[in-house]
């Protein structure tokens, strides 16, 4: 499973730290889900800064607008509700 790591060209950042934050979010926080919501949201990220917005498929930016949605109303019900 970790093998396929090695395939991954990290020197070109526009998805080596993308795939980077995923690889390493999943453990720390336990769960899979986050480990790809911040993957999402950082290739769109780098992607957008890059100016290369275009090459990206609209389901990805929806995703990722959708992941980031989530993080900030969990970070925020856990702030005011206590959870």
């Amino acid at each position: 499973m970790m093998s396929i790591i090695s395939k991954i060209d990290f020197k070109d950042y526009e998805t080596g730290i993308p795939a980077f934050l995923t690889i390493i979010t999943m453990p720390f926080t336990y769960n899979i889900s986050y480990g790809i919501g911040f993957g999402f949201i950082s290739y769109t990220l780098i992607k957008l800064f890059r100016g290369k917005f275009r090459q990206l498929h609209p389901l990805m930016i929806v995703s990722s607008v959708l992941f980031a949605a989530a993080f900030v109303a969990q970070a925020l019900a856990s702030r005011f509700i206590g959870k």
